[in-house]
C-alpha cells in the first residue's frame, strides 16, 4: 500500500524515494566502489622513508632500505662513486637557520658516527618538519657537522639557503676566462 504523496512532506511520506543520485552516494560510502575503483580514498599515504626514497631517486640515487634493525639508519643512496648512508627524522617545529644538529639531535649523530661502516661511506641526516615540505641535509662528519645548501649535481637546493651571503663570500673568487675559450664554452 502506497501513501498519497500530494499533500505530506517528503520527511513524513513512507513512500517517498531519495533522488536515484543520492542513492548512487550513500552506495559508493557504504561499498566504497564503482566498477573496481576506489572512489572514497585518496592517495596512498606515503611513510617518511619513502619520501626519502622518492627523494633520492629524484636526485639520481639508486635507494637500499635498510633492513637491519641494529644499524641506527633508514637507507643507503648508492650513485657513480657515492655511497651514503641516511638517517631520516620527521619533526613537529621548524629548525632554526643557524642551528648547531649536534645538540638538537644529539642521539642521531652519535649514531651515524659510530655506523660500523668504511669510512668512505658518507653519512646523512635528514629533517623535515610537519610544516616544510622540503628536506634539510646534514653531513655528518667524524669531527663536525655541515648543513648541504646546494648541490648542483643532485639538483638540490635547500629552502633555508642564504644566496646572498654565498655571492659576498670572501672566498669566493672568479675564474678570468680569456675571450677565446670562452667563445669555445658557448
Amino acid at each position: 500500500m502506497v501513501a498519497s504523496v500530494t499533500n505530506a512532506e517528503p520527511s513524513h511520506n513512507k513512500a517517498y524515494l531519495p533522488p536515484r543520485h543520492s542513492f548512487l552516494k550513500t552506495s559508493v560510502a557504504i561499498f566504497g566502489h564503482i566498477h573496481g575503483r576506489n572512489t572514497i580514498r585518496g592517495p596512498r599515504t606515503t611513510t617518511i622513508r619513502d619520501e626519502a626514497r622518492i627523494c633520492a631517486e629524484r636526485m639520481g640515487y639508486h635507494w637500499l632500505v635498510n633492513t637491519d634493525t641494529a644499524l641506527a639508519f633508514d637507507g643507503l643512496m648508492l650513485r657513480t662513486a657515492v655511497i651514503v648512508a641516511v638517517k631520516v627524522k620527521k619533526v613537529r617545529y621548524a629548525v632554526d637557520d643557524d642551528v648547531i644538529i649536534e645538540t638538537k639531535f644529539p642521539d642521531e649523530v652519535k649514531a651515524l658516527r659510530t655506523l660500523p661502516l668504511p669510512g668512505y661511506v658518507l653519512r646523512e641526516l635528514w629533517i623535515r618538519t610537519q610544516n616544510e615540505r622540503a628536506w634539510r641535509r646534514f653531513y655528518i662528519l667524524p669531527e663536525t657537522t655541515a648543513e648541504i645548501e646546494f648541490n648542483t649535481a643532485e639538483n638540490y637546493r635547500n629552502t633555508h639557503f642564504r644566496e646572498e651571503e654565498w655571492k659576498n663570500a670572501p672566498f669566493r673568487i672568479d675564474i678570468p676566462i680569456p675571450a677565446k675559450k670562452r667563445d669555445e664554452i658557448k
